[in-house]
């Protein structure tokens, strides 16, 4: 509990960092800069819990899907914020031969057999859904802002509830063992996206991710010597941008003949200016 609100306030500073780097930017970034503020996409990938019970099991690795849609507004060359929503499916089975280890009839763990099912026998399936924002820094355009790069290198760190629905299955025959429940959890995690703009509205995006859920075990299962509850993600992104475009702000432009000054030192001269003149009365004397 202690490393989760350890990690909890951790990820809550690193977005009030980039919130408060994004507020510094923004004055620094060049007037030429002209994008279309608004974007909507589309993705979809494969998704892998770690909890009681894993994806990548004793027996095999289970592959999960996701699919969804996600907006966003861009505030500048580097920095964007996000908001989504996805939805799909994670499986697991116990990593290691738990012999000793019993799922009772009433969900609770058990060290005996006579009440329920060995975790050796049985497996997880969870339907999933997300609902989360995220802030979103290219760190390519954070190093040379330069609107002429078309690759993007995005780190997203995000926050998220995650409503999870596990049902237990036995594994030779697949009959349910346990119907769960539907459980909606807060969820803190980072992306990280290699893109590529395909063209002038269009741009497309393989990304991995990180969502560590609180409070109930995605997988259903109850919380016994396993403190791992985690999502991660591999999928593709492919967003498309509209709206009016952001006007650049006004800058004086100085007159033709000042901007290529060219001065010729042997024709142009530097007129001085003289101190006036002063006439004066001489008085002379009479001589006899």
């Amino acid at each position: 509990m202690k490393k989760n609100i350890i990690f909890l306030f951790s990820t809550i500073l690193l977005c009030l960092s980039c919130i408060s780097v994004a507020t510094m930017s923004s004055a620094q970034t060049p007037s030429l800069w002209k994008p279309s503020p608004w974007y909507l996409g589309i993705k979809g990938g494969v998704p892998f819990g770690v909890s009681t019970f894993s994806s990548f099991g004793k027996d095999k690795t289970r592959l999960g899907w996701t699919g969804g849609v996600y907006g966003g507004y861009n505030i500048n060359p580097i920095f964007s914020v996000e908001a989504f929503y996805s939805t799909g499916e994670i499986s697991g089975m116990s990593v290691q031969d738990d012999f000793g280890y019993y799922l009772s009839k009433d969900g609770e763990f058990s060290f005996n057999d006579y009440n329920g099912s060995s975790y050796n026998d049985i497996y997880s399936t969870a339907s999933m859904q997300r609902y989360g924002l995220q802030w979103n820094m290219d760190i390519i355009q954070l190093l040379y802002l330069d609107d002429e790069i078309n690759f993007k290198l995005v780190l997203s760190p995000s926050v998220s509830a995650v409503s999870t629905r596990a049902t237990i299955k036995d594994i030779e025959d697949d009959n349910v063992v346990l119907e769960g429940k539907n459980n909606l959890n807060p969820a803190v995690g980072s992306d990280l996206s290699l893109g590529y703009k395909l063209g002038k509205h269009l741009n497309a995006q393989v990304y991995t991710s990180f969502s560590w859920v609180f409070g109930n075990r995605i997988d259903g299962m109850p919380q016994h010597l396993y403190d791992n509850n985690f999502i991660t993600e591999l999928g593709i992104k492919c967003a498309w941008t509209f709206g009016k475009k952001i006007k650049s702000s006004n800058v004086i432009s100085l007159p033709d003949e000042y901007k290529n000054p060219s001065i010729n030192y042997n024709t142009d001269r530097i007129k001085k200016i003289e101190p006036p003149a002063f006439k004066t009365n001489v008085t002379k004397k009479k001589t006899d």
